[in-house]
Formats: C-alpha cells, sequence, structure tokens
C-alpha cells in the first residue's frame, strides 16, 4: 500500500475516526513535537505531557483541519504554544521567589536533561515559526524529522523538486534570520545541527501515551464519558496534558476573536468595505500572519490564522507535457561581491521516459529590474566558441519518469554584481546598478526531434519520446543590498534591448 500523505490520513481520521490513520501521524510526528517540547522546557517528563497536549488539541481540531496541507508546520507551531503555557503554569506553581526565579532561569537555558543540543540550537524554533508555512513544512521533515526528500515529498503532497526547493529556501532563510541573531552557521553546520535532532532518542512511553490520552480524548468529545472522567481514566500526567491542550485550545478561540474584532473596526472605519473579509473570519477561514523580525517574538503568542504561503521569493514552476524547469539559489538575499550560484533542473513529471535537448543554450535566461535604471550591458571579451551541429544521441538523454536532470545554471559574482542573461549567460551579462529585487526566471525551449548522421550528410530521427515545447521555472527574487560600485566598462545596449530582460534600460534604442 503506497505511503498516504498528512492530508490524506488526517482526512480519514477526521472521517471516520480511522485510528489507525491517527497512530501514522503521531509515529510520522511525534519525535518532532516532543523533542520541540524538550528544547523550550528542559525536562523530559514535561515535554511528554506537553507533546500529548499537542495530538489531543489535533484530536479537538481534526475537523477543521482536514484539508490542512502544511500539518508538520502546524504542530511544530502548537508545540511551541503548549511548551509556552507550560513554562506559564510552571511559574505559577512556585510558592517562593528563589522557585519563580529557578523557572525564568530554565525558560531561558534548560537545564541538564535537555541541554545537550539547546545552546546550538537556541531560538531556532522562534526563528522557524517566522517561516512560512511551505517553507517551514519542508525543513521540519526534511532535517528535523529526517526524512529523505521522496518520502518528505509523498508526507507533504507534493513534488521532489518542490519539496526540495522549499526545503533549501527555508534552510537559507533560516540561517540568515539566525546569523541576524549573531548566530553565524553555514547551510551545512546547520543541517547537521537539525539532523542531530532528528536522530535524538524520544521516551519508547511516548507514542502508546498520546495514542492512550487522544482515543479517551476522542471518546469524552462524544459524550460517552465526560472530560473529568476521560482525565482520571488516563492518570495524573495525561491530566496535566488534558488541561495545556484546554489552555491552546482556549488561545486559539480568543486569538481568532481578537481578529474579527480588528477586521470589524476597521469594517467600520471605511464604510463597511471588508465585510467579505470579517465574514471569512468569523466562519475560521484563514487570515494572515506576519513573520516576526529576527530578535523578537522568542514568547509565543496564540497562534495567528494560518494563510496561503506568499510567492514573496519564490513562484511555482508549472510542468508542461510532462516536463517541469526549476531553478534555484543558495542565497536569496546577499551583498554586493558575494557569489551566488544559481542551479536548474528538468525533471520529469510524466508516466514514461522522455527525451530533452541538451545540447547548447536551450535554456535562456530573463531578468526583471527593479526599474529603468537598475541595469548596465557588460562587454564581453572572451572568445566565441566554434559549434558542430548535433550527431550524437547524448544530445538528447532520456529521463526516466520521475526523473531529473541537471542543467547548466547562472550565477553572480563581483561588484558591481554581474550576473548572465538572454540565450547564453556566459557571453551575454549584465551588471546590477542599484540594490532592490531582482526577479530571474528561466526558460527551456526545444523544437527538435532529429539528429544529423555521424558524417554529416543528412539527418535521421531521434528514437523514443522526444519532448518539445518551451516550459518556463519559477522565479527567484533576488535582494541585493550594500554599496554598489559603478562598472568600470560599460557596453552599448543592443537595439531593442536583450529579449526577456525588463523593463527597458536607459540607453536602450527601441528596434
Amino acid at each position: 500500500m503506497p505511503m498516504r500523505t498528512d492530508q490524506e490520513l488526517l482526512a480519514a481520521y477526521a472521517a471516520t475516526g480511522d485510528e489507525s490513520a491517527f497512530a501514522e501521524l503521531v509515529g510520522r510526528h511525534g519525535r518532532m513535537v516532543f523533542r520541540t517540547c524538550l528544547r523550550a522546557l528542559g525536562s523530559e517528563h514535561d515535554a511528554e505531557e506537553a507533546a500529548q497536549a499537542v495530538f489531543l488539541v489535533l484530536v479537538q481540531k481534526r475537523q477543521a483541519l482536514r484539508s490542512e496541507g502544511e500539518l508538520a508546520a502546524w504542530l511544530h507551531r502548537v508545540a511551541r504554544n503548549v511548551a509556552h503555557l507550560a513554562l506559564r503554569s510552571r511559574a505559577r506553581r512556585s510558592r517562593h521567589e528563589a522557585e519563580a526565579a529557578m523557572v525564568r532561569k530554565a525558560e531561558s537555558a534548560p537545564d541538564d536533561a535537555g541541554a545537550q543540543h539547546a545552546a546550538p540550537l537556541q531560538n531556532i524554533d522562534a526563528e522557524l515559526d517566522a517561516l512560512p508555512a511551505a517553507q517551514r513544512q519542508a525543513v521540519l521533515l526534511r532535517y528535523l524529522e529526517g526524512l529523505p526528500q521522496e518520502e518528505a515529498a509523498r508526507v507533504a503532497g507534493c513534488p521532489q523538486g518542490t519539496l526540495a526547493r522549499r526545503a533549501q529556501l527555508g534552510l537559507e532563510r533560516l540561517r540568515e534570520r539566525l546569523a541576524q541573531r549573531g548566530r553565524v552557521l553555514s547551510a551545512s553546520a546547520l543541517a547537521g545541527l537539525l539532523g542531530a535532532e532528528a536522530s535524538a532518542a524520544a521516551p519508547a512511553s511516548l507514542l502508546p501515551s498520546i495514542l492512550v490520552a487522544s482515543k479517551l480524548a476522542a471518546v469524552a468529545a462524544t459524550g460517552a464519558i465526560g472530560a473529568v472522567g476521560a482525565a482520571g481514566a488516563v492518570g495524573a500526567q495525561q491530566a496535566v496534558s488534558v488541561q495545556l491542550a484546554e489552555g491552546v485550545l482556549k488561545m486559539m478561540f480568543w486569538a481568532k476573536v481578537k481578529v474579527v474584532a480588528v477586521v470589524a473596526v476597521a469594517v467600520l472605519a471605511v464604510g463597511g468595505g471588508g465585510g467579505a473579509a470579517a465574514a471569512k473570519l468569523l466562519a475560521g477561514e484563514p487570515a494572515g500572519e506576519k513573520a516576526s523580525p529576527p530578535g523578537q517574538g522568542e514568547t509565543p503568542k496564540a497562534p495567528p490564522p494560518e494563510k496561503p504561503e506568499k510567492p514573496a521569493r519564490e513562484t511555482e514552476s508549472k510542468a508542461v507535457d510532462g516536463i517541469k524547469l526549476t531553478i534555484a539559489a543558495d542565497k536569496l538575499e546577499f551583498r554586493a561581491g558575494d557569489e551566488i550560484k544559481i542551479t536548474a533542473g528538468l525533471e520529469n513529471v510524466s508516466n514514461e521516459a522522455l527525451r530533452v535537448f541538451k545540447y547548447y543554450a536551450e535554456v535562456s535566461w530573463e531578468l526583471a529590474a527593479p526599474d529603468g535604471e537598475s541595469l548596465q550591458h557588460v562587454p564581453y571579451r572572451g572568445p566565441m566558441p566554434g559549434m558542430m551541429p548535433p550527431n550524437d544521441l547524448s544530445a538528447f538523454p532520456e529521463i526516466a519518469a520521475g526523473g531529473k536532470l541537471d542543467y547548466p545554471g547562472n550565477g553572480i559574482s563581483g561588484n558591481p554584481p554581474i550576473i548572465g542573461v538572454g540565450g547564453d549567460p556566459r557571453f551575454t551579462r549584465v551588471c546590477l546598478l542599484k540594490p532592490g529585487t531582482y526577479k530571474l526566471t528561466a526558460v527551456y525551449t526545444n523544437r527538435t526531434d532529429t539528429l544529423w548522421t555521424k558524417d554529416f550528410k543528412g539527418q535521421q530521427q531521434v528514437p523514443g519520446k522526444v519532448w518539445k515545447g518551451t516550459v518556463r521555472s519559477n522565479t527567484l527574487e533576488l535582494k541585493v543590498g550594500g554599496e554598489l560600485k559603478p562598472p568600470a566598462e560599460a557596453a552599448p545596449w543592443p537595439v531593442g534591448g536583450i529579449p526577456g530582460v525588463t523593463p527597458p534600460q536607459k540607453g536602450q534604442k527601441a528596434s
């Protein structure tokens, strides 16, 4: 039986109470939830109680969440909120000022039981929570849960290329936010720290206790036994979990009430123009959230309603006749002088093998600048290569169904930053003149399915199915900062500009 996605498991549990589906979700995400709570609480006992509470909240919210596309991201956020409530409860139980001081210390520096990775991973959950939901989900699945890329993509219900790009972007944004806190880590070092969390042990009693408490909570919800009876039936530890879950559910309710109140005030202020938005919020539909600036928001607030991820720095590429083109950068925000590597790859998302043409300049690069005074054409002084037409089948590599093929990419380097554009980025280049956001898109085109013979006397048909057409990649939003130097040498713009470079730049002549 093929692995079911989180959404399929959640839908099955919500629709029929399928206990095996819920158990699979707990087995899949339980350790991540426990480790998130442990990083905040520093006590395995308290973290186990908190993890139980997280899944009790899931039981209570299963109907509303049955179509949740980023369940791991949702569970991580609820885990942070439950841990916050547990810390507050711990403080209230303190009878003396000395005990309260110890609690405050525990909030910022977990005790030995949970401190093995706490120092390197300080603030990691606050900054993870600030990522867009889809990127947070990808980072959690790939790094904090340690799933292989193929399995993580199946769990998330998206293509492998999409999952890989989201994980890469999320890890880089996480690294950048931690760097702004003064915690400078390379991408590989950060991935290693997160991977250590994925392989860390969880108590053997964790999963059984979650399943028992959740089952009784579900029974209590039907009215067969009361909440007090359910708590008593599972013992003191689960009773604490029930209380924490109730606290988080109240936080969710009041968070929604506050958002609705703000919208209602705004509606009255503008004469009712936002009534539709207020109605959506009252109905419990998604609303917006803002990412907190680095260094702020360590104390989790009531979880804001989720909304779909904004394509602030990336857009989703779309397949054309089974072929999908994806580009990725090792850094999306950089300063003049940094070197940025941009990779490109074709993915076969069809159910049959496809040949593609890979010989010379099949991928062109489009660049959208902030305005008409942002780019300068840069001269190319090197030799131009001589090209013979292809007469070997290696020019038409075959991509198996579900497979990928790396393609020559692009890059940015120098000050002023220089990037390749047009049909061949090696020879057609522009420099960036001012800070801002530049949007880069790749376009792959193939119109041929024939090869020249070895003696170049004729042409022959390429065996197999050859993909022909045009496919556009996702768009990368590359943000450059710092002091950009003027170019040492400039080249005149070609008449009509460079195809794909927009808007028209100063000094260009219309064709």
